[in-house]
């Protein structure tokens, strides 16, 4: 059986921490979703892709512990000395081929949120206009990686 990562005390505003008895081995994603808030399972976000890639399983371990939390708003909220959502899970996943898929699905018109995240890697820190296009197929986004010929 899973762990549960539930917050015990009145007032959530401990972090999370991994536990002695970490290993980085994940279960499979069946059994480690059963104790997640279903509450926070959204159809725009490809969990189980998330799950399944190498997402680093602190970081699922950590977004699980805070939906789980007793005040998991505070958690989704939070934003570290340097500005992250450090319990947000990652919008994107790399492919084995050098592309990155979008967790998040749809388009900018059933998912809004999408505007501002193709943005900011596109043109953000991350900077994928240099070495990617931006392509939208099935139900998702991909960054495909350009001919390395065409970089600037």
């Amino acid at each position: 059986m899973a762990k549960s990562y539930k917050v015990k005390q009145e007032e959530s505003t401990e972090h999370w921490k991994k536990p002695d008895d970490w290993n980085d081995e994940k279960i499979p994603y069946e059994e480690w979703i059963k104790d997640v808030n279903p509450n926070y399972l959204d159809e725009n976000y490809d969990l189980k892709l998330a799950y399944e890639s190498n997402m680093p399983k602190e970081d699922l371990e950590r977004w699980k512990w805070a939906v789980n939390s007793s005040n998991p708003k505070y958690y989704m909220d939070y934003k570290d000395a340097d500005g992250k959502y450090i319990y947000h899970l990652g919008s994107i996943a790399p492919l084995t081929n050098g592309d990155f898929i979008f967790l998040k699905k749809g388009n900018e018109k059933n998912n809004p949120e999408l505007h501002f995240e193709t943005d900011n890697y596109w043109n953000g820190e991350n900077g994928l206009i240099n070495t990617h296009n931006l392509s939208y197929e099935g139900d998702r986004y991909y960054y495909r990686k350009k001919n390395p010929q065409t970089f600037k």
